[in-house]
């Protein structure tokens, strides 16, 4: 006689524990994609033209100066600071539900995600006495866009001291003052392809 094993519950909670860290990997395996520079831009853009995001009232943070600069050619995301109606904006896109919350590791404040997490809105930067309205104002603008400046850059990344921050400012430190800054108030160039979408050159 034949006897037919019984199911174990255990086993079912070994199959669900084996989901949820494969969902868990998937998630960080998200966090750690990196995009063409040219695409991150082109989203912020869309979120300019289509969303009614005000150029004067946000700044891309984080490592993006760094692709202007040429060190860095892909990144995982933009971090955006915003203040007054781009912010609520970014708000009220994810209740929309055309993006969603998220608790950043660094500080763990909450910042909105758009344009599938490859976009971050905060109305504040981490680093201590840090004030958005200082930050967007006195931002270098290059194409239309405002950027950290390279000071600003350099201050948070020595702060957070992760590997990819050592090589960052490994880069920045060997051209010293010389590191390349954007022409200020650059004039916008662009043109609109066969599909329709835009370019910036």
């Amino acid at each position: 006689m034949t006897v037919r094993k019984t199911d174990d519950p255990f086993d079912h909670c070994e199959s669900y524990a084996r989901s949820q860290i494969e969902k868990d990997i998937e998630v960080a395996r998200a966090h750690d994609r990196a995009y063409d520079s040219a695409e991150l831009i082109r989203l912020v853009w869309k979120l300019i033209l289509e969303e009614q995001f005000e150029p004067a009232d946000f700044v891309l943070a984080g490592s993006a100066r760094l692709l202007i600069a040429g060190h860095r050619k892909r990144l995982s995301d933009i971090d955006i600071i915003a203040r007054g109606k781009t912010w609520q904006r970014a708000l009220d896109l994810v209740r929309e539900g055309r993006g969603y919350f998220e608790r950043t590791k660094v500080s763990g404040a909450m910042v909105a995600r758009l344009c599938g997490g490859r976009i971050e809105v905060c109305d504040h930067w981490f680093m201590p006495g840090s004030r958005t309205d200082r930050l967007i104002d006195g931002a270098d603008v290059h194409e239309g866009l405002r950027y950290f400046t390279m000071q600003e850059v350099a201050a948070y990344k020595r702060v957070l001291d992760r590997p990819k921050d050592r090589a960052d400012l490994r880069a920045i430190n060997a051209v010293g003052p010389f590191f390349p800054n954007p022409p200020l108030l650059s004039p916008i160039r662009e043109r609109t392809s066969r599909e329709g979408e835009l370019v910036t050159a």
